[in-house]
Formats: structure tokens, sequence, C-alpha cells
């Protein structure tokens, strides 16, 4: 099994009108793909989902992450 190795760059900011909590952005360094959460639960769901995924099919799922800027999406 080779080494894997993925680097991404977070974005944390709270939102005030919205009860202060956070919103995040998950940008993929290598392709700059960026993924944006309503809230850290939603991050923390999408990485799981991406860990389960690639120990399931033993691939790489590196390249999950959409476009979007928006959080939420």
């Amino acid at each position: 099994m080779a080494d894997e190795y993925r680097s991404y760059l977070l974005r944390l900011w709270r939102v005030e009108d919205d009860g202060g909590n956070w919103r995040a952005l998950l940008e993929e360094v290598e392709t700059g793909k960026r993924q944006g959460f309503a809230n850290l639960e939603k991050l923390i769901e999408f990485l799981e989902e991406m860990d389960k995924t690639e120990k399931q099919t033993g691939k790489e799922v590196g390249n999950g992450i959409g476009n979007s800027d928006t959080p939420g999406k």
C-alpha cells in the first residue's frame, strides 16, 4: 500500500447573525477545489464519509470536494 497524503486549507469563521455558529470552507490545495459547510457537523460528516468511502473501495477520494464556495452546499 502506497503512502497517502492530502493537503487541505481549512477556513473557519463565526456568523453572529446565525446564533454564533461556525462556518467552514475546505480547499484542496492541489486542485483548488472548494467545499463550503454551513456548520462544523457537516464538515465532520463530509470527512468521515470520505474516509469511509476510501476504506471500502481502497481508492483515494481526494477529488470529493466540489467547486462550491457557498457554505452548506
